[in-house]
Order: structure tokens, then C-alpha cells, then sequence
């Protein structure tokens, strides 16, 4: 479970998260080679190895029509190593201790990343000495400016460890207000709607217990204190100049509308065109950024001040199907059927192991995402390591004395 967490806090890094993954996958394939038949019936093996095909076939089939064959059948390559890492994942988690070590440990570092954020807000640098990217709190991910989007989608799992642990320590339900503020100023609007959704799930799965901790008059007293911190925040200059931004989205101007989508739209209208060029099995993994001169016009926002286009179309879902085509699109609809019908088929405490995983993995998978590349080595291996912890969180649970597996 260490190896398993340090992965988390090494996605601070550009690419050092590589390290442990490499590690899991080596180690996958020497209980693979140790443990083939007893694996082979497993059902969480069976059903993470059904999850990996989803997604790997297209990416397989991309290849002949591929634009740019060395980035295609990289990311290819790369998609092998997961059904290992998946292995080492799941046996490790059949054990109670590491589920909860795990959680534990993961809300730790999202804790400590907080704490590092704000330091950095309010003293101008973090830990680390670096500052604010403008008016964004970058943290320990500086340069980058994804901070916010990475504690979105992790945020199942810290409201989790605060819903478990919040009446033996009350002060844990302050993680939820600052977390909430880091997200707001240390991420994109991606960041903000998934949080949202995440909240509303919650709200939905366990009323019954929000209710009967507050009382009504508490759940109230909770909605006012979220309105007037919502109103407090767009008082913030940069908050408020991202509001007024995305208002924009309802004009009916397409200049309007791209620069509410922060020119999200000119670059959707070139990914469309590439996809109806070659609607079956796509341009190849990562080609985008290689035909995006050959379909954008002249007076493209990206094709503008010696821009040349984008590595992605910051649209999950035509990232699939300009990429991998109608192919890669059927897949991911497999994927996502596969995936909730496994989590309704476990035992309902296996269920409630698995919720805030399953919802992280959702969310970093979400087809409407408009932010990282889903074929990026970054977050295919954040959502990879999500999805492994969630079907692994999915099966029943062993003594520690039985062994590792």
C-alpha cells in the first residue's frame, strides 16, 4: 500500500510517478507468471482485464491509419504495462489493513497539498519556495496549473475519510471548506463542476446520515455558511473575472462563446473535422497536435502569434473518437457499462469500499471533461491508478495472516 500511495504523491512530478507504476508492473507480472491459473479465474482480474481491452483494442486498431505512428504506438505500448500494475493493485488491496492504510495515506497527501496551497497563498510561496502562477495557487504541481483539477477528482476520497472519521475528530470537517477553496483558486472551471457533481453524489448516497448528524436546521445553517462563502469568493478578482467569462457561454456570437470556453471551441471545430476524415478508427493516439494545421483556418485562434495548434481538443470524448474513432467511442461506452454493472454485482459493504474510488475513476474518465488529455501519459496513469484501486476496493476482503496473495 505504500507503493501504492507514493504513486500518488509523485503526480506532483513530471514524470517520476513512472517509477512506482514501473515497480507495480513488474511486480504484476511476476505474480502473473507465479499465479496465472488461480488469476485467470479471479473476477476482479477478469473484469479490470475487460476494462483494459475497452480501451486498448481501439488504440490497437488506430494504428494502420495512425498520423503519426511513433506517438500512437507509444501510447499503445505504454497501456500494456496497466493490466499489471492493475494485478499488483488488486491483490494488495484484498486486505482490510491496506484499504484502509491506503485511505489513510492518500487523504494525507491531499491534506498536505492543501496546507502547502495555502501557505502559498498566503505567504506568496510553498514549501518548496514556489510562488503563485498569477492568481492561481499551484502548490507542489508548479508550474502547472492543475492543482485543483487533481484534488477535484480525488476529493471522493478525502470527503470519505472525513465522513468516516468526523465524529471522533470534528475539526476534519474544516477539510471541507478549505478544500473547497483550493479547488476554487488553484484550478480550472473543469475543477469547479467536478466538484460539484462529486457533492451532489454524496448528498444523494448518504442524505440519511447528513440529515441525522445536522438536523434539518444544521443542513440549512450548512447551505447558508456554502452560499455566503460562494458569494465571499466572487468578490475575488480573479473568481470573479472567470464567472463573467463563463457567462459569455450563452451568447449566441461564436466569439462570445469561444473565448467563455477559453477557445475550446475553435479547437472542437478542428477536431471535428479530423474525425469525419477517418470515422472508424481514428487518426492514431496523440495525433491531433500533428494534423491540426491541416484542418484549422487561416484565422484560427490557434493558428494565431505563431501558434500551430493544440496537443489535444481539450474535449475528452472527441479526443476518443477524432483518435480512435467510432471504435474508440463504442469502447468507452463498454467501459463505462462494465464498470457501474461491477459495482452494482458486489455486496454492499464491498460497495461502500469501493464508492469513493469508483467516483474518482469516473470522474478522471468522464467523457465531458475538458481539461488533460485522456491519452496523455499523465492522466491515463492517474485515471489507470484510480480505476485499479476502485475494482480492487471492490472485492472481499482477507486476513492479513493469509498472506499477500
Amino acid at each position: 500500500w505504500m507503493l501504492i500511495a507514493s504513486t500518488l504523491f509523485l503526480f506532483t512530478t513530471k514524470a517520476l510517478f513512472n517509477l512506482p507504476l514501473l515497480i507495480m508492473a513488474v511486480s504484476g507480472m511476476v505474480i502473473v507468471y507465479k499465479s496465472y491459473a488461480t488469476l485467470a479465474k479471479d473476477r476482479e482480474i477478469k473484469t479490470m482485464f475487460l476494462l483494459f481491452l475497452c480501451l486498448a483494442i481501439p488504440l490497437l486498431l488506430s494504428l494502420p491509419d495512425a498520423v503519426w505512428f511513433k506517438s500512437a504506438s507509444g501510447t499503445f505500448y505504454r497501456y500494456l504495462l496497466y493490466p499489471f500494475i492493475s494485478v499488483f493493485i488488486i491483490i494488495t488491496l484484498r486486505h482490510r489493513v491496506s484499504r484502509r492504510y491506503l485511505l489513510i495515506a492518500c487523504s494525507g497527501i491531499a491534506v498536505f497539498w492543501m496546507l502547502d496551497g495555502l501557505l502559498q497563498f498566503f505567504l506568496g510561496k510553498n514549501l518548496l519556495g514556489n510562488p503563485m502562477k498569477g492568481d492561481d495557487i499551484t502548490g507542489m504541481f508548479y508550474p502547472k496549473i492543475i492543482m485543483g483539477l487533481v484534488l477535484s477528482v480525488l476529493s471522493p476520497v478525502l470527503i470519505e475519510y472525513v465522513r468516516n472519521n468526523y465524529k471522533k475528530s470534528y475539526w476534519l470537517l474544516l477539510i471541507i471548506p478549505v478544500l473547497l477553496f483550493i479547488i476554487i483558486k488553484g484550478g480550472s472551471r473543469s475543477s469547479w463542476v467536478t466538484i460539484f457533481i462529486v457533492a451532489i453524489v454524496y448528498l444523494l448516497m448518504f442524505r440519511r446520515g447528513i440529515f441525522a448528524f445536522l438536523g434539518i436546521r444544521g443542513v440549512l445553517l450548512s447551505v447558508l455558511l456554502l452560499f455566503g462563502s460562494g458569494v465571499a469568493l466572487l468578490q475575488v478578482d480573479s473568481v470573479e473575472r472567470v464567472v463573467d467569462k463563463s457567462v459569455r457561454v450563452f451568447s449566441s456570437n461564436f466569439e462570445s462563446i469561444d473565448f467563455a470556453t477559453s477557445r475550446r471551441l475553435s479547437l472542437w471545430q478542428v477536431g471535428w473535422k479530423a474525425f469525419e476524415e477517418n470515422r472508424i478508427n481514428g487518426i492514431g493516439a496523440r495525433g491531433f497536435r500533428y494534423v491540426f494545421t491541416d484542418f484549422a483556418e487561416d484565422d484560427n485562434y490557434w493558428m494565431q502569434d505563431g501558434r500551430s495548434g493544440s496537443t489535444h481538443p481539450h474535449f475528452m470524448l472527441l479526443e476518443v473518437a477524432l483518435e480512435t474513432g467510432l471504435i474508440g467511442v463504442l469502447g468507452l461506452v463498454i467501459f463505462f457499462y462494465i464498470l457501474i454493472r461491477r459495482y452494482f454485482s458486489v455486496s454492499k459493504e464491498e460497495r461502500e469500499f469501493m464508492l469513493p474510488w469508483l467516483l474518482a475513476a469516473i470522474m478522471a474518465y468522464f467523457p465531458f471533461n475538458m481539461h488533460m488529455a485522456l491519452y496523455g501519459s499523465y492522466w491515463s496513469s492517474l485515471s489507470w491508478w484510480l480505476l485499479s484501486i476502485a475494482i480492487g476496493m471492490g472485492a472481499k476482503t482477507r486476513s492479513p495472516h493469509r498472506g499477500n496473495g
